[in-house]
């Protein structure tokens, strides 16, 4: 395998997730069965609740805002990655959250949850992301 390529970040250096997957499908070989699914969630996905109360909203002619709520942002989604294995059991999974404006904001957003994940099995790219580098409170 080639030297990985450290590109270096306000964060520090990182390791491209293109260099990460030749080793992760080492330890998870698609071969084995071994995948990662890509599962994206929209406002109502993610809430339910929120869903049946629209429908009932709807039937009953009254607006979400007569009863002190808000439609959820329409371009907003979580992206979850899943590592699944022979069995179809998710042995990991990671997310990230997204909103589309752009195709581009949806391949981002896609990468971002795999490279999640990949990190989430030890196979970090070196950088941390500006929410983890937050000091936690004990």
């Amino acid at each position: 395998m080639n030297a990985k390529t450290e590109i270096p970040t306000q964060f520090g250096l990182y390791v491209p997730l293109s260099q990460r997957l030749p080793v992760f499908d080492e330890t998870f070989p698609p071969d084995e069965g071994w995948r990662i699914e890509i599962e994206v969630k929209d406002a109502f996905a993610m809430r339910p609740e929120l869903s049946e109360l629209l429908k009932e909203c709807i039937r009953n002619n009254v607006a979400l805002s007569e009863i002190g709520l808000e439609l959820p942002n329409q371009k907003s989604y979580v992206f979850i990655a899943k590592l699944v294995n022979s069995e179809d059991k998710v042995v990991r999974s990671a997310s990230t959250h997204q909103v589309i404006d752009y195709l581009k904001d949806y391949e981002r957003a896609e990468t971002r949850s795999r490279q999640r994940l990949v990190a989430a099995c030890g196979f970090d790219g070196g950088v941390l992301d500006v929410d983890e580098q937050i000091p936690l409170e004990v």
